[in-house]
């Protein structure tokens, strides 16, 4: 691989409940082996692997590592796809064939050239591989594939205040996969959206200690007011959107009653630029 490669999953934005690009494997792969006794004039599957859709579980064969050149599995077998009867299939190959078309992750898409125009590989609604150019690829968010997300947590993240966070990052999960399935467009918004619920965590973890949630109130109205500034006219409807996620069990909602009751009657000073609030460097900022 070419450049700096991220290994993680990749699960389809189109499916709710959670589906991941999964590498067959040699023991259990019978429907590679069937195709490939069907099909034993193609070389690649010889030393391939079928590609799936399965549901995520954090299996190693449904992580990637991924770069602008190429996606590959932790196997080192490069993902590809190879076309037949008008249709194409993925597969994960150790080496490269003029049937192969092999595979980029580009604007969150599985992107390939074929006959000099690009595609996208995506899922359906019945879960199956299909391709679209790559104008149509654009115009659907759901064509996506979305990178190296967290588990969903199910019902254990409605467990306690603190939840779930499975990756150690300071966001819960459910907060982290609604703000990547949410904000679809803009890298800018997804950190204002993580600046605020990083900030909102620690709130509800300390809920009940008036110090500490007093010291967090200026991080707090920082990440709002940048927020506000990445998002506009949006970052209202978004942030209420947002905090019924955050606050969705009956122990949540009155921990945040209660954070409220320590800042009440408490002075706040609005600064002049928004701008400045942010934790991350903002696109058009001179600072």
């Amino acid at each position: 691989m070419s450049g700096i490669a991220r290994a993680g999953s990749l699960e389809s934005a189109a499916q709710e409940e959670g589906i991941c690009l999964q590498e067959g494997s040699k023991e259990r792969d019978q429907w590679s082996q069937n195709i490939k006794k069907k099909f034993n004039w193609l070389p690649h599957f010889s030393s391939g692997r079928m590609v799936y859709s399965r549901s995520c579980d954090q299996s190693r064969l449904q992580d990637w590592e991924v770069d602008e050149d190429e996606v590959v599995s932790l196997e080192g077998r490069t993902l590809n796809v190879f076309r037949w009867r008008k249709q194409f299939y993925p597969v994960a190959s150790e080496r490269k064939f003029g049937v192969l078309y092999p595979v980029q992750y580009l604007q969150q898409r599985l992107s390939f050239e074929f006959r000099n125009s690009r595609y996208c590989l995506v899922l359906n609604k019945n879960k199956r591989f299909e391709s679209l150019s790559w104008e149509q690829c654009l115009q659907s968010v759901e064509t996506r594939w979305l990178f190296d997300l967290p588990p969903d947590p199910g019902e254990d993240g409605l467990i306690g205040l603190a939840g779930i966070d499975s990756n150690q990052d300071g966001v819960r999960d459910d907060i982290e996969r609604f703000i990547e399935r949410t904000l679809t467009d803009s890298e800018q918004e997804k950190k204002a959206a993580r600046q605020l619920a990083e900030v909102s965590q620690k709130k509800l973890e300390n809920a009940y200690d008036r110090e500490k949630i007093i010291e967090l109130d200026d991080e707090s109205g920082s990440a709002v007011l940048c927020l506000l500034h990445i998002m506009g006219r949006d970052a209202t409807a978004f942030r209420h959107k947002m905090k019924a996620k955050i606050y969705n069990t009956s122990e949540r909602i009155e921990a945040w009653n209660k954070m409220n009751s320590h800042l009440s009657g408490l002075p706040y000073t609005l600064p002049e630029d928004f701008a400045s609030q942010c934790d991350f460097a903002v696109n058009g900022s001179t600072e």
